[in-house]
């Protein structure tokens, strides 16, 4: 073998390499760059919620009602609305963009979010799902929604990981 035939080899063996690590970030970026946990600062653990959807502007309703919290161009929106299309029909359901829900006076850590009330009243408020996929497998609130798990107050649920995009 000549030098200048291993000189490329080497080459060609050092740019492969290259481009496969390089791959392998810009693929671990975007499958898990926005998993994590949904309130990393851990603003919710002392919080009371005093959230309401008479204070978002919205009527209260008898029953449950679910409020689907956003932010534009997040990555992880797409996920969360396989969680929408699963909701059962007896649930009302609005969506609000996050600043909305900020404005009304509730920090939200992250989004999307999920937040559950009773009535008037918030039960729940978090991510739809653990995990990186945020699937309906995994679901959180499946459960609360069908009427099969009972909340004894407002669970602010910020300690899980799951897809979501910080505020």
């Amino acid at each position: 073998m000549t030098t200048k035939h291993s000189f490329w080899a080497l080459s060609w063996q050092v740019f492969c390499a290259i481009w496969v690590v390089a791959t392998a970030a810009i693929l671990y970026h975007f499958t898990f760059g926005n998993y994590g946990e949904f309130d990393p600062q851990q603003r919710w653990l002392d919080a009371q919620p005093s959230l309401t959807l008479s204070a978002l502007d919205l009527p209260p309703q008898q029953g449950l009602t679910l409020v689907h919290v956003r932010r534009s161009f997040c990555s992880c929106n797409p996920l969360a609305d396989n969680h929408r299309d699963s909701v059962p029909d007896q649930v009302e359901q609005h969506q609000l963009d996050i600043t909305r829900v900020e404005a009304a006076g509730f920090s939200m850590p992250a989004s999307p979010a999920a937040l559950i009330f009773d009535g008037d009243e918030l039960i729940y408020a978090g991510p739809y799902a653990s995990g990186a996929l945020c699937s309906v497998e995994n679901s959180l609130i499946e459960d609360i929604l069908v009427g099969q798990q009972r909340l004894a107050g407002p669970f602010l649920n910020g300690l899980v990981k799951a897809c979501r995009c910080l505020s």
